[in-house]
């Protein structure tokens, strides 16, 4: 007859404050044993004693630590690096994860872990490299939580093949109602939500930052003053907007990169969109000083 038991895996760290709103966003701060301040996962893997009164636990393949420093940062001494593995007893593979936290030792299981807020950000900024083993996409997760506890926003990002190079993400924070901000949740991981991570992927991240732009309101996207169509677009999309004048756009691919901008007319802009490789692209119109992110599809 087998005794479970419950093995818990877990790694120590220490407090910091850098890199706007984030904990220890530059890696730089380590604890007593070399293990990152404020970033970690709770592992659990499963043991038992036989009848024979041997231990055994669960056969757990690494490609790596879960998460652990390097020196290969971005800037400064230390960046963040998030590898994979796969328990064979189970027969599943387990992916590099990491959330933010204030405190020193990260105990939430799994990317649970809210943070105070101090101001509203409008975007996530960090800078990265990804190793991509047969076709996996990295990914950074950020969401805001009002004072009720409801979801103001939420973004995932989907950070893809560097080839050796760090590379800047700049995303901004869509908002679908104003609210008063009480928390983020920040993670990162090595593959997608509901992805099997395969072992060589690794993600090595540095300098993130959520940043606020001062003076800057959030508008409910839920109202129709701003309309998409046709989303999806092919040859072109039409913003169709009854806001007032001196409105701007930015388009923004996957990785946060700007690929149109322009002033909008009142009534309807026309943007081609002939020149854009399929996948979702986020459009943010600021309408003196007030904000409205909006999610369209290009499918070419």
């Amino acid at each position: 007859m087998k005794k479970t038991l419950q093995i818990l895996f877990a790694l120590s760290m220490i407090v910091s404050t850098t890199k706007a709103q984030v904990y220890n966003g530059d890696f730089e701060s380590l604890n007593s044993i070399g293990g990152v301040s404020n970033w970690g996962n709770v592992y659990i893997f499963s043991a038992w004693i036989d009848s024979s009164g041997v231990f055994v636990q669960d056969s757990i393949e690494y490609d790596g630590p879960f998460y652990a420093p390097t020196n290969d940062a971005h800037s400064g001494s230390q960046a963040l690096e998030l590898r994979n593995a796969y328990n064979h007893t189970a027969g599943l593979a387990i992916a590099g994860m990491v959330t933010n936290d204030t405190d020193s030792v990260y105990t939430a299981w799994g990317c649970t872990e809210m943070v105070p807020l101090q101001v509203l950000p409008s975007e996530l900024s960090f800078w990265c490299k990804y190793t991509s083993a047969n076709s996996d996409t990295g990914m950074a997760y950020v969401v805001i939580v009002d004072d009720m506890g409801n979801i103001m926003a939420q973004e995932i990002v989907q950070i893809t093949e560097t080839f050796g190079n760090y590379v800047h993400y700049t995303v901004p924070i869509p908002y679908t109602y104003s609210a008063n901000p009480m928390y983020y949740l920040l993670s990162f991981s090595t593959c997608q939500f509901n992805s099997i991570p395969n072992l060589g992927s690794r993600l090595t991240v540095d300098d993130v930052e959520l940043s606020t732009t001062t003076g800057l309101n959030v508008l409910d996207i839920k109202s129709n003053d701003v309309l998409l169509y046709p989303n999806p677009a092919r040859d072109f999309i039409n913003i169709n907007s009854t806001l007032k004048s001196n409105s701007t756009f930015v388009m923004y691919n996957s990785v946060g990169s700007i690929v149109k901008e322009g002033e909008l007319q009142i009534g309807e802009t026309s943007i081609s969109t002939r020149d854009l490789n399929s996948g979702i692209y986020t459009i943010s119109i600021n309408s003196n000083g007030e904000i409205i992110t909006r999610k369209c599809l290009v499918n070419q």
